[in-house]
């Protein structure tokens, strides 16, 4: 019966000792279980502001897909993703309206891009990192 109550000290103990480990090193509070590609040297960055609370954000654009649609009234369409990165532990917005210079199609692109991912990180200061993707069109 002795043997029982000192394990189970020693249990609770150790769990304790976890909980509290994560509770002060908990860095990081994903979203999706998704995969986000990291933000890299590789990526263009397209754009920079500040959202209405006032949190600095930059958007890299991860890929150019190179399947995009000309129409007899010279409109084109793309499909994009963009990476967002926001200073701060934020939850983004499920919808992101873009308007950027399309460097390939020489012109103006926008459109209302959905969150498919995100994730918040602590080193040094919270960042937020949010992957959007959806169809972008401009005229040529």
């Amino acid at each position: 019966m002795k043997v029982r109550k000192n394990m189970k000290k020693k249990i609770y103990a150790a769990i304790t000792m976890i909980m509290i480990t994560l509770l002060f090193t908990g860095n990081i509070t994903a979203a999706s279980a998704a995969t986000i590609t990291p933000i890299s040297s590789q990526k263009t960055v397209i754009s920079e502001g500040y959202t209405e609370d006032g949190i600095h954000y930059t958007i890299y654009l991860s890929n150019n897909k190179d399947n995009f649609d000309v129409t007899p009234n010279i409109v084109v369409s793309k499909e994009i993703t963009v990476d967002i990165q926001f200073d701060g532990k934020i939850i983004p917005p499920n919808t992101w309206n873009i308007s950027y210079y399309d460097e390939d199609l020489r012109t103006n692109m926008s459109g209302t891009l959905y969150l498919e991912n995100w994730y918040s990180e602590n080193f040094f200061g919270w960042t937020t990192y949010a992957t959007y993707s959806g169809s972008v069109v401009g005229r040529i």
